[in-house]
């Protein structure tokens, strides 16, 4: 099931490169769709796009990385603990982009993304305490005979 999800895991970073790449086309159709003709909030979305879908696909690397330890069947390390550090950090600016941009788009959406992602963060940065922790368990317990 990991194999699997690991796999879907590259997936989902290609589509989100391309996804990437096409955003100022995406984003300009959306808003010829929608009537919207306003230029700050284009540059207000495009700002919190890219940065929210570059540290997506970081996070989708780092959880890749973390998928391909359980798959060696080595998932309590310190290296799976750095990994998890590494994403409740990536969070952290997904979580200040989305909140710093209720002032120009005042929507609870907008609100609750960035509530959510200061929420998984801090979920993130307990889980990687908790791997750091199992890690030394176990290093401990691999070396008593």
């Amino acid at each position: 099931m990991c194999r699997l999800m690991e796999r879907f895991c590259g997936l989902l970073m290609i589509a989100g490169g391309l996804f990437l790449v096409g955003l100022p086309w995406i984003l300009r159709f959306y808003f010829n769709f929608k009537g919207h003709a306003g230029m700050t909030l284009y540059v207000t979305m495009l700002v919190v796009l890219y940065v929210s879908g570059l540290c997506g696909m970081l996070i989708l690397w780092q959880g890749k990385q973390i998928l391909r330890n359980i798959n060696a069947s080595d998932p309590f390390t310190g290296d799976t603990a750095q990994r998890m550090r590494r994403i409740a950090l990536l969070c952290l600016p997904v979580a200040a982009v989305y909140l710093l941009a209720t002032i120009l788009m005042p929507s609870m959406l907008v609100v609750l993304v960035g509530i959510v992602f200061l929420f998984l963060a801090a979920l993130a940065a307990i889980l990687a305490e908790v791997f750091l922790q199992a890690a030394r368990f176990k290093q401990e317990n691999d070396l008593t005979i």
